[in-house]
């Protein structure tokens, strides 16, 4: 394969792809490190501008690939990439169109919603988590991380385009899948909330103990945790506004989850009383918090099964 040299032009596209509005300008978004590009070569489902090295990477493109590879001097690729120690491996990659949500509306799977989730970690894992349980797509909604932010596509491992995302005001999203026949899940603790557990079934959480909250890992808590009142053999949780949900109720048809911000879990404006609100059980005896990725995959792998 011929290797380029990049021209000052496209050295300083591309050092600006740090940068949302850049990012939305040029439809193209930033993919680092060996994992991540080899990931996003084999799936094939994200369009490829350009691949990037420098010095010796641990790498090779394979042979007849329509894709210009461009050698680039240590502190050109430095500048580009956002990590100290670089692998010396870059993808330029165009932003795919987002859907609309009817175009999402009849795709089977747990469909996910993040409201104001900040860290591009958590965002990232969240995404790649989906699509290993098979997630119909991914709801972005308003004050979330850009999805093509390069810390949350690295964060992804190469699972980045393997769903369709949707970026916007979660509050009309919810509402047209409604229309559709989802049923929308708010991952919360606050008074009134289901255990995940009971909603699956379950009975009983196995770890007993109080009630955990989920939370990032800058301590910051999505939810926080309850007692729950138990009465026979059903659980019933009253809800501030008069409205309970009992255990048992088994897992709805065509789930949406929604993941709140690390610091302020979901947003009160989402709370209807036709909507399940769960929680994730825990000791709670050294930690008083889940990460909020970590949240998530216990719910995504529940609510798949």
């Amino acid at each position: 394969m011929n290797l380029h040299s990049p021209s000052n032009r496209q050295l300083t596209t591309w050092r600006k792809l740090h940068q949302k509005k850049h990012r939305q300008k040029s439809g193209l978004f930033l993919a680092e490190g060996i994992r991540c590009v080899e990931q996003l070569l084999r799936n094939q489902r994200i369009e490829i501008e350009a691949l990037l090295q420098a010095g010796k990477p641990d790498w090779k493109p394979e042979e007849g690939m329509n894709i210009p590879l461009y050698e680039l001097r240590d502190e050109d690729f430095q500048s580009i990439v956002d990590t100290e120690t670089p692998q010396g491996v870059a993808a330029i990659c165009h932003i795919p169109n987002m859907p609309e949500p009817e175009e999402l509306v009849n795709r089977k799977g747990v469909m996910v919603a993040v409201d104001a989730l900040q860290d591009p970690g958590n965002l990232g894992t969240i995404l790649r988590t989906a699509v290993w349980f098979g997630a119909a797509g991914l709801l972005c909604g308003s004050g979330t991380v850009d999805p093509w932010h390069p810390k949350v596509v690295r964060s992804t491992a190469g699972a980045t385009g393997a769903l369709p995302v949707i970026s916007g005001d979660l509050n009309p999203l919810l509402d047209t899948f409604e229309g559709e026949g989802w049923n929308v899940i708010l991952l919360d603790s606050g008074e009134g909330s289901m255990s995940l557990q009971s909603l699956a079934g379950e009975g009983r959480s196995q770890f007993g103990g109080k009630t955990g909250s989920q939370s990032s890992e800058d301590g910051g808590s999505l939810v926080s945790g309850k007692k729950r009142l138990q009465s026979g053999e059903e659980q019933l949780l009253a809800g501030e506004e008069g409205h309970s949900q009992s255990a048992g109720e088994g897992l709805p048809d065509r789930p949406l989850i929604v993941i709140g911000s690390e610091a302020h879990g979901v947003n009160p404006d989402l709370f209807r009383n036709e909507r399940r609100r769960i929680r994730i059980e825990g000791v709670q005896n050294a930690v008083e918090s889940l990460n909020a990725a970590v949240a998530a995959g216990i719910a995504l792998y529940e609510l798949a099964r």
